[in-house]
Order: C-alpha cells, then sequence, then structure tokens
C-alpha cells in the first residue's frame, strides 16, 4: 500500500526541486501501477496522457527501426527518475515509442490534465516546471552533443562514470545501443579499457 505520505516522501527525497509539501498537498489522483520485469506498458498507437516517476525498477524506451526491426534504445530510467512520451504529451499525439521495463517495477502514475491545473493555479510550482523542462532540454543537447564531439570509446567511458547503476544492472545489448555502438564493438572497447587498466 503506498498512501500520499510514502509518495510525497519518496518523491522529495529524489527530485531536488520539489518538496514534500508539493506532493502531498496535490489535488489530482495518483496512481500506482506495479508491471512485471518485460511488460511493455506503452507501444505505437497509445495515446498518452499520464507523467511517471519510477518508485522501484528500470524502463527501457525505444522504437523499431527499418526492415530488419531494430530496436534502437532512446532514453533508461531508475529509481528516482521521472518519464513520459514528452513529445505525444505535449502534441496530443498517439505514442511513436515503446516504453518497457527491464525488471519489476512501480510507478507513481499522474494524468497530465491534472497536473497542469495543479501547475498553472500555484506560482511555486510554475517555477518547478519550468526547471524541470529546462532540465530536459539540456539533457536532450548534452545526448546530441557527446555524439558529435564524443568517439564511440568516449561515449561509452563517459556514460560509465555518470551511470554506473545503469551498466551494472542493464543488458550491454541496450547500452550498446543507447550509445549508437554495435554490440560487437561495445565488447570491443571493454576489452581495450580492461587492457590498458591492467598496465
Amino acid at each position: 500500500m503506498h498512501d500520499k505520505k510514502e509518495i510525497a516522501e519518496a518523491m522529495a527525497d529524489k527530485i531536488k526541486s520539489i518538496s514534500y509539501d508539493d506532493v502531498y498537498h496535490y489535488p489530482g489522483k495518483i496512481a500506482v501501477e506495479t508491471y512485471t520485469a518485460g511488460a511493455i506498458f506503452i507501444e505505437p498507437g497509445d495515446v498518452c496522457q499520464y507523467f511517471y516517476f519510477i518508485k522501484k525498477g528500470i524502463v527501457r524506451t525505444y522504437y523499431v527501426s527499418g526492415k530488419n526491426e531494430l530496436e534502437k534504445t532512446i532514453f533508461i530510467r531508475l529509481e528516482g527518475d521521472h518519464f513520459g512520451d514528452y513529445y505525444a504529451l505535449i502534441r496530443n499525439l498517439e505514442s511513436r515509442l515503446y516504453f518497457e521495463c527491464l525488471e519489476d517495477c512501480i510507478f507513481y502514475r499522474f494524468e497530465l490534465s491534472e497536473l497542469q491545473s495543479y501547475v498553472y493555479s500555484n506560482e511555486r510550482m510554475l517555477s518547478v516546471a519550468f526547471d524541470f523542462m529546462m532540465n530536459l532540454i539540456a539533457e536532450y543537447i548534452i545526448r546530441q552533443e557527446d555524439f558529435i564531439f564524443f568517439t564511440a570509446e568516449e561515449r561509452y567511458i563517459k556514460f560509465s562514470k555518470e551511470y554506473p547503476e545503469i551498466i551494472s544492472r542493464v543488458p550491454a545489448k541496450y547500452i550498446s545501443s543507447l550509445l549508437g555502438i554495435t554490440p560487437v564493438s561495445l565488447s570491443r572497447i571493454k576489452k581495450r579499457i580492461q587492457r590498458r587498466s591492467e598496465k
């Protein structure tokens, strides 16, 4: 059972821009959703109306490309992260992406229309929402610049330092896809790094 107090404590502990009171006094419904590992809970064609906070587990976002139907990972999120199909939410479109649980997951789910009403009626939450959007934009820019300025090996080393928990918990094939590296190339990169560390 996840009561409002527990939800507020969990979110305030992980999202530094919001307080316990921000969540505890939220007037809308906060649904608790649970999924088993391997579950796909959003897929292309779904109407996306929700914003999620991850209480437990890992989520992978991906799309399927080309005749060979290759899965290309876009994001991987862990406990304490928030996510949604932001483009579909903003544009009021059907999703073009898959959202998959890589582990058993627990989410706190917010309906977008209720969340918007809360934000627009609360000056402090407008500031929080602005910070959230700026951080999201920065994340997208950094991801694009990593592909422009860094080699495949440099991207892997940078990612390993910034997200060691993802490296330890997520299969290498998904990490290689996220970084734009083939699984074979990632294996070679790891071996080179290992050889250098042994010298």
